[in-house]
């Protein structure tokens, strides 16, 4: 950080004090200069201590003070000296500074009187000002990346004995995340080239802006992002299901992120698309999904699943009108048992959701006698057509998620870079993207199986309970306790319906495959799980980029401008405001209470 102006330097720091100060001509001390290196964490301030210049000169100074517990008040303060008295009047301390002509270098020219004040650092010294935190934390920063501003306060204390209130070790904080990761308002000046950089070096990437004109320039709106070897991945490896989902930012602007996620043959993340927007409303994400539909289009039996957001219902039947439209129970049951609670009303709900058949399904019928107004919330929800239930799953997709909680893994994924600016998080975005797809896809090369998947092995333990009766080759009837159920091997079937919902042979279809002599249950397993389109996923590579100094500039050479927004007071929330029936961690009630 270095002093840009004579008027910069002044309204940082100039004082209002008119007292007179001691001028060269006036030196009641002769001396010959002698140089000592600048130690940031213990500055020397005596007669002859020599300085780079006048701001290095007054970071010393102030620090010096802090480490030895007192306050000063500059009494004459310019690019051509400094001088400075202890701030209690009754304290004679002083000193003087100057610059060398010859050298351009601070030097300090005299030291009067002795220091006789007390500690004033468990008040909170206000030479410690916010750039003195920023200068103390920053390396921390760059080595351990995040450090609470509680966390902050406890080790300056510790290291140098001063209590500072906890929103200025906040606001130095800020200074000094961005000197490392760069100005809020100037990340959004570099998108374009961004922009332009990744459609050039990824074939296939879809990137959309969208930026509104305001008599001082362009200011950013939104931006939609989906890379080539994503894209691809998806369409060529991935079952055709996704889940949407946004999570808020954390920084200045605010904003939300929007994604689309899906899974690999592993049940695996695997991020599509990512974007940031506004905030989550019917127009964002008809945006969103509109640039989606541009780089995958609709794929034969697309499954989208969400979490019931704002706009998002609305925006899909437009965008996607046919697609299959799946609601997360989890957030379901959360809105249902804001109106009626209990256990017993918990289980109906759960067992239907889990239900692969129509019948099983109809056990919600048990909700007439228990709670009629609850039965008539639930009908509602079929009027409407939303689908929660497996017995209403297609078979295509080959996916029987019943929550949304991949979405919900692609928001503890990204959590870490959210606070950043917004050219950082996307490329940081990026490059999780790109070294996720290496690695998985060095791991794909050492497989020699046909499946991906483990764990059927497992489930087809203890088959001996299950009892074949055979109809032909490919039909037979497998009974289990007082249930039976039919499966049709040539066609990948069973009356259960898990084996057409999931992909993967039911118990069922696994004792039926294990009574034929020679057969294998791999050659049963739907192909979305075979090693081969696993490694289609990500047969494609993310290309690397240089640093920013060496991207592209967009066309029109304008630089875009921050969001129209309007911040609130205070500093911004980074934890989000947990619902009433979430678990608090770190709250403990008295064993009394």
């Amino acid at each position: 950080m270095e002093i840009e102006s004579e008027k910069s330097y002044h309204s940082l720091y100039n004082s209002s004090e008119s007292d007179d100060y001691v001028d060269d001509d006036e030196q009641i001390e002769a001396f010959e200069g002698e140089i000592y290196e600048v130690d940031e964490d213990n500055p020397i301030i005596k007669v002859g201590s020599k300085f780079e210049d006048v701001y290095h000169y007054r970071r010393s100074l102030e620090h010096f003070v802090i480490l030895r517990e007192f306050s000063i008040t500059y009494i004459k303060s310019d690019q051509r000296r400094v001088t400075a008295r202890c701030a209690s009047k009754d304290c004679p301390w002083r000193v003087h500074a100057s610059r060398l002509p010859e050298e351009g270098a601070f030097q300090v020219k005299t030291m009067q009187g002795e220091h006789l004040c007390s500690s004033i650092n468990k008040s909170g010294n206000k030479m410690a000002t916010k750039n003195w935190v920023a200068n103390r934390v920053i390396e921390w920063f760059r080595s351990e990346g995040e450090v609470a501003p509680s966390e902050l306060r406890r080790r300056l204390v510790e290291k140098y004995h001063v209590e500072l209130p906890y929103h200025r070790v906040w606001r130095g904080k800020e200074i000094a995340m961005s000197i490392i990761h760069g100005c809020w308002d100037n990340s959004y000046s570099k998108i374009m080239a961004f922009k332009e950089e990744l459609v050039r070096r990824n074939h296939g990437t879809v990137v959309k802006l969208d930026r509104v004109q305001q008599h001082d320039g362009w200011h950013f709106r939104r931006i939609f992002i989906s890379i080539g070897a994503c894209s691809m991945g998806f369409l060529t490896g991935c079952r055709p299901f996704l889940g949407l989902d946004g999570c808020h930012l954390k920084g200045k602007f605010k904003g939300v992120m929007l994604a689309a996620t899906s899974i690999d043959g592993a049940n695996r993340l695997f991020p599509v698309a990512y974007g940031i927007a506004e905030s989550e409303n019917i127009e964002s994400w008809t945006w969103f999904l509109s640039a989606l539909y541009e780089a995958i289009g609709m794929p034969d039996g697309l499954v989208l699943a969400s979490d019931r957001q704002k706009g998002l219902e609305e925006a899909i039947s437009k965008i996607y009108p046919l697609a299959e439209h799946r609601t997360c129970v989890r957030h379901l049951y959360k809105n249902f048992k804001k109106k009626f609670a209990g256990n017993m009303l918990q289980k109906i709900v759960y067992t239907a959701a889990n239900a692969f058949t129509t019948t099983s399904y109809n056990s919600l019928e048990e909700l007439k006698a228990v709670n009629m107004r609850a039965y008539e919330w639930f009908l509602d929800l079929e009027r409407r057509r939303e689908i929660w239930s497996r017995s209403q799953f297609g078979t295509i997709a080959k996916c029987h998620y019943t929550t949304n909680n991949i979405s919900e893994s692609f928001n503890a994924w990204v959590a870490d870079p959210r606070h950043r600016p917004v050219l950082d998080l996307l490329d940081i975005v990026r490059q999780k993207i790109m070294e996720m797809m290496d690695r998985r896809r060095t791991l794909a090369t050492k497989w020699k199986g046909k499946v991906v998947l483990k764990n059927v092995r497992e489930i087809s333990m203890g088959l001996t309970e299950y009892h074949v009766k055979r109809s032909n080759d490919f039909k037979a009837e497998v009974s289990y306790k007082d249930k039976r159920c039919e499966v049709v091997l040539n066609e990948r079937k069973c009356s259960c319906r898990r084996w057409q919902v999931s992909g993967i042979p039911c118990v069922h279809a696994l004792a039926f495959i294990h009574s034929i002599r020679g057969a294998n249950w791999e050659d049963y397993v739907d192909d979305y799980f075979s090693v081969d389109k696993y490694r289609a996923t990500y047969d494609m590579e993310v290309a690397p980029m240089p640093d920013m100094n060496e991207w592209v500039t967009g066309d029109d050479g304008q630089p875009l401008l921050p969001p129209i927004s309007r911040r609130p007071a205070g500093r911004p929330r980074k934890n989000r405001i947990k619902g009433f029936d979430e678990v608090k961690k770190g709250r403990h009630k008295c064993k009394r209470c």
